[in-house]
């Protein structure tokens, strides 16, 4: 066998070793993940989403806990991005106009908490327990001071207010990332769990239920962090691309 045989087969070797060893480090990384999360509930709260229901523009989630502690403060957490263009190059809107209020000329989306609250109007979830909650979007701009920091006035649209100020601007659509958050007993959110993005199309549908029933994506959709004119750091550090969701 000539030298360059050789070359080729041991290159061919080490290519299939390292594709190998890529593959056993990825499942291994799942391994420890999913054991760190169980050992993480026996000490915190850890609850999952069992269902997810709306009806007009109510969102019900059945939720489990499966750790030793109880949850509080739970909320659904509200996110959204004003769009215009179509669908298969969402353009996004940083901010939008707004009238009536001299001390706020533009707001600008920013992430809502509504307090999920079960049958008893109670917001939290004893270990091992299974119970219903509804919480009602609603969605937020805030302005800047005067310093041009964020800290100015803020005001909150449920959703027929908001499609009647996004389509009195031109902007058809509004994708809408609704998650789950809640604390533990020492009033740290510890979990972040989305539920299910999708895309709001204004000529269509006339509550988040249609919306979500058609379950338009949006992150297939755009090339995502290019996109966006700016982050807060705190998103920065949370935004999580399309790439990052290829194995979900």
């Amino acid at each position: 066998m000539s030298s360059e045989v050789v070359g080729v087969s041991l290159t061919v070797a080490a290519t299939v070793i390292s594709v190998y060893n890529t593959v056993l480090f990825y499942r291994q990384s799942r391994l420890v993940e999913k054991q760190t999360l169980l050992q993480r509930s026996q000490v915190y709260p850890y609850l999952r989403i069992r269902d997810t229901n709306v009806k007009q523009n109510v969102f019900t989630l059945t939720l489990e806990n499966k750790g030793e502690s109880p949850a509080f403060d739970l909320g659904l957490l509200v996110s959204f991005v004003p769009c215009s263009g179509f669908e298969k190059h969402w353009q996004f809107v940083d901010s939008v106009a707004w009238s009536g209020d001299p001390d706020m000329k533009r707001g600008y989306p920013t992430r809502t908490v509504i307090p999920l609250k079960n049958k008893k109007g109670i917001s939290r979830l004893y270990e091992k327990e299974t119970d219903e909650y509804e919480a009602e979007p609603l969605f937020e701009f805030r302005s800047t001071d005067k310093e041009g920091s964020w800290g100015g006035k803020g005001k909150a649209d449920n959703f027929g207010e908001l499609k009647k100020r996004l389509t009195g601007q031109g902007m058809r659509f509004v994708a809408v990332m609704p998650a789950l958050v809640y604390k533990d007993v020492a009033e740290t959110v510890n979990e972040f769990e989305p539920i299910k993005a999708f895309v709001v199309d204004f000529q269509k549908h006339n509550s988040l239920q249609e919306a979500y029933k058609e379950g338009i994506p949006f992150y297939d959709k755009t090339i995502g962090y290019e996109e966006m004119p700016f982050y807060d750091y705190y998103s920065y550090q949370h935004f999580k691309s399309y790439r990052g969701r290829l194995d979900e």
